[in-house]
Formats: structure tokens, C-alpha cells, sequence
């Protein structure tokens, strides 16, 4: 799926209406979650960009965990588990957005993955596209369709959560 819209992460400002995005919610990632706790891991190398997209996740009413490097992300899910689904940009340093999720699909092959990008989403190779990712969201993001995508968003169940953790 390849959706774009219209949430400038560099102002703040989008959405419908072009309300600005409002400074509560955003803050330090959350230290721990209890492993039957569902939720969503953040990754973005840029500090105020993953604030925001913090803030427009946890309005919709997800638990967040946020990362700034892939490797960060990956050592959240040894510490604390599976999470309902990723939200990932791809360029990063090191372990960039798509090396991350074919890292997370090799250990957690039902993870939805979600792709937000500043570049062309057409740039996203097409087989990762649809190998790696639920979809791909261009920046400037529109928070209504974000928040549409990750309702659409598959589950996975309690049972894929525990074989995944142990493997």
C-alpha cells in the first residue's frame, strides 16, 4: 500500500485543517513493557521526528516505544517482545529502514511494518515494498491517514506472540 499526505514533520503542522500537533505525549521513550502489553516500536534517527510520530500514535491510543537506530530497535525486541507493529524510517544510519525489517521479518515473519519516508515511496524497491512492508507513508504525513493504515493493520495473536519470543 503507498499512501502519502500532508504532516510536515519539520514544522509540527498538517493534518486536516492544518492544526498544529500539540506538545503533550511526547516525551522519553517508555523504559519497559510488560511483555502481554501490546505495543507499537517507533524507529527514526531524528530525535524531533519520532517525537511527533510518538505523539500522533499515542493520540490513536497505542502504548509506544521509540528507537533511534535499527540496532536500537532490534535490541528492544530481545528486551521486551514482540511488538503489535513497527513504524520505521528509512533512511538511517548503519541499519536503515529496510535492512531493519528484513531483520525483524527473518525473526517475526507476521510483524506489520510500516515505512515513512521523505524520499519518493517509488524509490522503495518494489519487492521490499511488498515482501517487507504493510505500507509505505511519504513525509509530509497526513495523521488521518496514518492513523487509517494502522487500523487496517493485521493482528497477531497471542500464540504467534509466544512462539516468536521464543525462538
Amino acid at each position: 500500500m503507498l499512501v502519502t499526505g500532508t504532516f510536515d514533520f519539520a514544522t509540527g503542522a498538517g493534518g486536516e485543517g492544518g492544526e498544529d500537533l500539540p506538545a503533550e505525549n511526547a516525551g522519553e521513550p517508555l523504559e519497559s513493557a510488560d511483555s502481554t502489553d501490546s505495543f507499537a516500536l517507533l524507529v527514526d534517527d531524528d530525535a524531533d521526528c519520532l517525537r511527533i510520530l510518538r505523539s500522533l500514535i499515542e493520540s490513536d491510543g497505542h502504548r509506544c516505544l521509540t528507537a533511534q537506530s535499527g540496532l536500537d530497535a532490534l535490541a528492544s525486541c530481545e528486551a521486551v517482545g514482540t511488538p503489535r507493529f513497527v513504524v520505521t524510517d528509512w533512511n538511517m544510519p548503519g541499519l536503515d529502514g529496510e535492512m531493519l525489517a528484513r531483520r525483524l521479518k527473518d525473526r517475526y515473519p507476521a510483524l506489520p511494518i510500516v515505512l515513512v519516508t521523505g524520499r519518493c515511496a517509488h524509490e522503495v524497491p518494489a519487492a521490499s515494498r511488498e515482501s517487507l512492508f504493510s505500507a509505505v507513508l511519504t513525509k509530509p504525513l497526513d495523521p488521518a491517514v496514518l492513523s487509517r493504515v494502522l487500523s487496517d493493520l493485521p493482528s497477531l495473536g497471542d500464540s504467534d506472540r509466544s512462539s516468536e519470543n521464543s525462538s
